[in-house]
């Protein structure tokens, strides 16, 4: 999800994982459990590479509920 926030007054991103069976619930991803701690730095390497005016990537870690899966 894009964000019109960010440290230096660029924008931000935030990354939401979730685990789920159904997709009536869900549970965020655990980097270092679900997610390999490598493949997060990954995917946040290539976001800083890709699109300069991102200066802050954030996880979300909410569950569901109370969010939906994908951002609206």
């Amino acid at each position: 999800m894009l964000l019109p926030i960010g440290i230096t007054g660029k924008k931000s991103i935030a990354i939401r994982c979730i685990v789920t069976n159904d997709f009536m619930t869900g549970r965020p991803a655990i980097v270092g459990r679900d997610i390999e701690p490598a493949e997060m730095q990954h995917i946040v390497a290539e976001i800083e590479a890709k699109y300069p005016e991102i200066d802050l990537v954030m996880y979300d870690v909410t569950g569901k509920p109370p969010a939906t899966v994908e951002w609206q």
